[in-house]
């Protein structure tokens, strides 16, 4: 996390279909959830939740209105559909 999202002028994020990685059966992850937690304690507390998620909880949601944000949805449903680009802009 170091860089990202707090050092921005503005946060972008996008949810698609993934939740992200996450797992507290999975000792990678649960290494890095270590490391991040010497520099972030409150990670410890989220060790369970996705590394998307906890982007997005350190970049706005911890501290909202600090930066301002843009939040996308993707829907998956409209961008399968036979129609012109432009109008699947609009699904994003």
């Amino acid at each position: 996390m170091k860089g990202a999202c707090r050092d921005a002028i503005i946060n972008i994020y996008v949810f698609a279909q993934r939740y992200g990685w996450h797992g507290l059966d999975d000792p990678d992850l649960q290494a890095n959830m270590t490391n991040a937690v010497e520099k972030y304690p409150w990670v410890d507390e989220f060790r369970d939740r996705s590394v998307t998620e906890l982007e997005f909880l350190h970049g706005h949601l911890n501290n909202p209105g600090d930066l301002p944000a843009i939040v996308v949805f993707r829907d998956k449903v409209c961008l399968m559909k036979n129609i012109d680009i432009s109008e699947k802009i609009k699904c994003i």
